[in-house]
């Protein structure tokens, strides 16, 4: 399943839409999107850290979440900077330092994946020949 299929039944499950209304499977849903890269995934993320919907209230790792969506989502900017005036100083660095992590993270899933689908192609065309 794709990370726009992936974020889409997240946001379902975080709404009740179309299913019952379930924060843990929606987080579970949105994170597989996230970390795949899909800023609305990373910014509804960020917006339920935020919150504390269907995961702790954790302000730095929702501001690290929309600090990364703001990469390719303005508006997750605008929630970011929200969050960014509530934090004292050294929150604020601490939550930078989390991006970074997180960052490092994603791109390591991805290139994770990116083998494994190469090692896949590669025995398809194997058993072809």
């Amino acid at each position: 399943m794709g990370a726009d299929a992936q974020h889409n039944l997240g946001v379902m499950h975080m709404l009740g839409d179309g299913t019952s209304k379930d924060f843990a499977e929606g987080i579970k849903w949105l994170r597989k999107a996230a970390d795949q890269g899909h800023g609305g995934a990373q910014a509804n993320l960020g917006i339920a850290l935020f919150n504390g919907d269907g995961v702790p209230k954790d302000e730095i790792e929702a501001y690290a979440w929309l600090n990364i969506a703001a990469i390719n989502e303005p508006q997750a900017g605008k929630f970011r900077d929200h969050i960014d005036r509530r934090l004292s100083a050294d929150a604020r660095v601490l939550a930078q330092q989390r991006t970074k992590q997180l960052l490092q993270e994603i791109e390591g899933r991805q290139f994770e994946r990116i083998k494994k689908e190469e090692r896949k192609r590669r025995e398809d065309m194997k058993k072809m020949a």
